[in-house]
């Protein structure tokens, strides 16, 4: 998977195998979208 392909989506690896994704579109609060 491609994770440089969501525009609004930060990742993150964690050393214990977790995949933090954070939602990155203050100018719209956060709200999501269909991208």
């Amino acid at each position: 998977m491609e994770y440089g392909d969501f525009k609004h989506l930060l990742f993150e690896h964690k050393d214990n195998g977790i995949l933090l994704i954070t939602i990155n579109r203050p100018d719209v609060l956060n709200a999501t979208n269909e991208r």
